[in-house]
């Protein structure tokens, strides 16, 4: 995906944000919620704010004109727009028009952000959204070309694998001896056991921040945009540390926005419709640049970091090594 495309995507979201702004009425200016804003979208609500002030929409709490004429653009201008950026990468941005397309309803309460994004409980989009998009696919698509070089056939656990595309991918190519997959969600972690059915393969329920000990001992560790959902970030990876044998990998994959505290809104203002990505955000939203991560590894014992930077600076891959 080039930068071209994600501007063409913040385009997107810029008329879509100015749109829900000039909806909800003035900011108050002691920084609180507009009434209009459910607290349960506080997260989003924010983030959407965020954006609107590093893209030129709000200064010092007002709609400028430039949001003003993109509040007020004809829906037919919009709908090219959509249609350029859909056809660069379908899966991602039909992810993205979904959000989009509820986000007033959900920072109104009227519409629960997991109805909007998993209608009927499908998880399908979401899950195409990691294993087919260039944009998001990446961070998977990294992991499965690092493993390889990581073990022969080692013992792997994954943390929060979520709707498993890249535990399927591993499986389907070979990659390891025995493969434990784990996710908070019960309801995920059914669906993958019975969508991969082979013998390397159990399946758990398991909540990093909840559970004192992770499963081991294990090779290595693998955490794909799972990290910054955590209470706790440091303990989880003092947990991974010692389920690893002396010399196991942990595999980190975490996305980021291209520029450091400004909203980023292809994840922001998608998956953090959800309240679960701001339960223990900081003032700057909960992604943190790769970088940061990096130097957490360090600081928690771990040797021989290696960073291996997403295209256009959206975060990356962090390969790591327990010491002792």
């Amino acid at each position: 995906m080039s930068g071209e495309v994600l501007e063409l995507a913040e385009s997107l979201c810029a008329a879509a944000v100015a749109r829900v702004l000039r909806h909800l009425g003035p900011l108050p200016p002691d920084g609180s919620l507009p009434e209009a804003v459910t607290p349960r979208a506080q997260g989003a609500y924010g983030a959407l704010v965020r954006f609107a002030v590093a893209r030129g929409l709000l200064r010092a709490g007002s709609l400028t004109p430039r949001a003003a004429l993109l509040a007020h653009a004809p829906y037919a201008e919009q709908l090219v727009t959509r249609a350029e950026v859909v056809a660069a990468d379908p899966v991602a941005f039909r992810w993205l028009c979904r959000a989009l397309d509820h986000l007033e309803d959900v920072l109104r309460g009227a519409v629960l952000a997991e109805a909007a994004l998993f209608p009927e409980g499908d998880f399908t989009l979401a899950g195409q959204v990691y294993a087919d998009s260039p944009l998001f696919g990446w961070f998977g698509t990294k992991a499965l070309q690092l493993l390889p070089t990581l073990g022969d056939a080692p013992r792997v656990l994954e943390l929060g694998a979520g709707t498993g595309s890249t535990a399927q991918a591993v499986i389907e190519q070979g990659l390891v001896a025995s493969y434990l997959f784990t996710d908070v969600s019960d309801v995920l972690v059914a669906q993958a056991q019975a969508r991969i059915r082979h013998r390397a393969v159990t399946f758990r329920v398991l909540d990093v921040d909840a559970d004192d000990a992770l499963p081991g001992p294990v090779d290595g560790v693998m955490a794909l945009n799972v990290l910054h959902l955590s209470r706790d970030p440091e303990a989880v990876l003092d947990r991974i540390r010692r389920a690893l044998v002396p010399g196991g990998f942990v595999l980190l994959g975490e996305v980021c926005g291209p520029e450091p505290g400004a909203a980023f809104p292809l994840m922001e203002l998608t998956f953090g419709l959800l309240p679960s990505l701001w339960r223990h955000a900081g003032p700057a939203g909960p992604l943190r640049p790769v970088q940061a991560w990096s130097a957490m590894l360090t600081e928690r014992g771990f040797g021989d970091v290696q960073v291996h930077p997403a295209p256009h600076r959206i975060g990356g891959v962090i390969v790591a090594r327990r010491t002792s």
